[in-house]
This record gives C-alpha cells, structure tokens and sequence, in this order.
C-alpha cells in the first residue's frame, strides 16, 4: 500500500507539475482542430457585399411597400364608388362592374405576388453569388487552421467559441470582394 501512495503522490506532482505548461501553450496557440464552425447569417449579413444587397432589397422593398399602400388606397376608393352605384344602377349594370373591378383585382394581386416572387429569386441568387465568391477565403482560412471541414454553427449542437472563423472571414471577405459590385473575374488572380 505504500508503493501505491507514492505512485499517486508522485503521479498527482507531475500532472499538477505540468498543468501550468499546458494552458500557457494553449492560451498563445491557435486550436488545431479538423472542424471549424461559420455562422452564415452573421457572415453574409456582416459584410460589406451582404450590407450592400440588403440595403439594395431594402430599398426595393419600401418602394413596393409605397406602392402597394397607394394601390389599396385606389382600390378602397373605387370599392366605396362602386358600392355606392350599387343602389342607382341595374342589377345587371352593377355584377358587369363589380366583375370588372373583382378581375382587376386579382390581375393586381397576381402582379403583386410575381413582384415578391422576383424579390426573392433576387435574393436567393445574391447569398449564392456571395458563397460562390467566398469560396476560396474559407478554403485559405481552413488551410492555415489545418481543418478538414467548416460547419454552418447553427449545425452544431455544441462548439467553442475558438473553432468559429466568422470574424475572420468577415474581414477577408470585405478586403478581397468588397461589397460585390466588382467583377467575378477579378476575384480569382489565376484566371
């Protein structure tokens, strides 16, 4: 039993020993991990090309806003018009009218959908153009990190904070894109 309590004893000195050396080689070290994590919402939404576009969609999306509101202001008032003939004109007279306005109706509603529909499409294309382009800086950031493999963070169930590169990007991103306006072409020196 007393080689034992030596053992311990001796074995608890050197890890304790030890420990100190460990944190500060892992305080000054960049983690060595095969997995690194990016939050793509903050990433698009944080750089300059994603600030562009969602100011651009921004804008897009208050004018259609204005427009919309002077539509239902229009349609309001020629509904209270119509309502209003309903009482002086023939019944017939009155179904051919309200057919009419039921029709342009939904011609509006139809138009105003296919405007949110190409909102949209606008959109989608854009977040691809942007992971197109930031394809080579995360493949640059991997490689300097020696990982394997870079998961959206929200995929993760758990992480820490040191294997998330989303700032870093964030930076590369704005230097080497900018907000996007510029050409494809001039993003990929080997071409």
């Amino acid at each position: 039993m007393p080689i034992r309590r030596a053992f311990l004893r001796i074995a608890l000195s050197i890890g304790i020993g030890c420990a100190p050396i460990f944190a500060v080689a892992q305080e000054f070290s960049a983690p060595i991990t095969t997995v690194l994590t990016i939050d793509q919402d903050v990433l698009f939404q944080s750089t300059l090309f994603g600030k562009r576009v969602n100011s651009t969609l921004k804008e897009e999306r208050e004018r259609l806003l204005v427009a919309k509101r002077q539509i239902e202001s229009d349609l309001s008032a020629e509904e209270l018009d119509l309502t209003k003939k309903r009482e002086t004109l023939p019944p017939e007279e009155f179904r051919r009218l309200a057919n009419a306005f039921d029709e342009r109706v939904q011609a509006i509603r139809a138009a105003q959908d296919e405007k949110n529909r190409t909102f949209n499409r606008i959109l989608t294309e854009e977040r691809a153009r942007f992971l197109k382009l930031i394809v080579p800086v995360i493949g640059e950031i991997m490689n300097e990190r020696g990982a394997l493999m870079v998961l959206n963070r929200r995929m993760a169930f758990i992480s820490a904070n040191s294997i998330d590169i989303t700032q870093d990007a964030i930076r590369r991103i704005d230097i080497l894109i900018g907000d996007g306006t510029i050409s494809e072409d001039t993003t990929n020196p080997e071409q």
